[in-house]
């Protein structure tokens, strides 16, 4: 068992019956749910076809970086 295991456990132990209930509940609606693939793996293809699409549209478009402001004067602390 691991280390976050073992602490589950042992906050479970700290539980009254209801509570121990309600997370076993909440524990077993978890396991029994359909499994769904993590956000970045459904996203991917819609990822995908937005590069593709937008690849090189920035191209001819030079970033420049503008003037250097000046610093800011600040009051002395007294």
């Amino acid at each position: 068992m691991t280390a976050l295991e073992q602490v589950i456990v042992e906050k479970f132990h700290q539980l009254d019956e209801t509570s121990k209930r309600r997370v076993l509940a909440s524990l077993e609606q978890e396991i029994n749910a359909p499994s769904v693939k993590p956000p970045h793996k459904m996203m991917r293809p819609e990822w995908e076809a937005f590069v593709n699409e937008t690849y090189g549209s920035l191209a001819d478009v030079p970033i420049e970086r503008g003037a250097k402001l000046p610093l800011e004067i600040r009051d002395e602390i007294e």
